[in-house]
This record gives structure tokens, sequence and C-alpha cells, in this order.
């Protein structure tokens, strides 16, 4: 599991940790009262920003790179051609910092995803564009 994960990657380091694995929300709530000292968790997770926790650099690549994709039947893609290119223009479009406070938004503030999507796409709007 997870701690298994994390006492490998961090063997040869003299630290004496409290290591837990249990469900994300509780052991974030653990690691921000104190009772223990590292977890290994979601980028994304609302949790990160809400509960003042710092999500650590994996600079030594040990955990793969987990990203949302979507996935759709070819035939809702032929039924609705626009579709494909909608879902590509949000490539890239959201990083970990604005999938963290969604998630928060979701989790903590318990605001509805249409909610949380339309602020989104207004902040969105609001940018600059790249492009000129």
């Amino acid at each position: 599991g997870a701690g298994g994960r994390l006492r490998w990657v961090l063997r040869g380091i003299r630290l004496s940790l409290r290591v837990a694995a249990r469900n994300l929300s509780l052991t974030c709530r653990a690691l921000a009262a104190g009772e223990l000292d590292i977890i290994a968790g979601n980028a994304t997770d609302g949790l990160i920003a809400a509960l003042d926790l710092v999500a650590l650099e994996d600079d030594r690549q040990y955990f793969p790179p987990c990203q949302a994709v979507y996935v759709a039947r070819q035939a809702t893609l032929a039924a609705a051609p626009p579709l494909a290119g909608a879902i590509r223009s949000l490539d890239n479009a959201i990083d970990t910092a604005a999938r963290r406070r969604m998630s928060a938004a979701a989790d903590q503030e318990k605001r509805s995803p249409r909610e949380i999507a339309a602020d989104f796409r207004a902040a969105r709007s609001r940018k600059p564009s790249a492009q000129p």
C-alpha cells in the first residue's frame, strides 16, 4: 500500500515518522492534527489547501502521474461532432492548484459541480488569451 511505498521512498533517511494507511480524508485530518507526520495522498485533494498542508514534490518521480481524462464512446462522438473539440479545448486548462480549489469547493463548501464549473468557466473567460 501507500505506507509501504512511502517507507521505501524514505529508506536511508533517518527520521522517526508516524505513517499510516487510512481513508485519505481521515489521514489529511490526522496530519493536520499532528497525529501523523507524512501521508501519501492525491495532489489535487482540496484538503491540502483547506487544512494548510504542504504537497511535497515527487522529485524522484516515484509515483506515476495521475491525470484525469475524458472517456467517450465512439457513437457519442459521432452523434455530437462538436463534442470532441469542446473536450480538447480543456486540455491543460485545469492546473493542480485550480483542481485543489475546485475539490475544496465541493468537499468543504458543499457546492454543486454545476456551480463550481460555472465559476471556473467565468474565471477562465476573464483571463487574457495567450494567443494574439
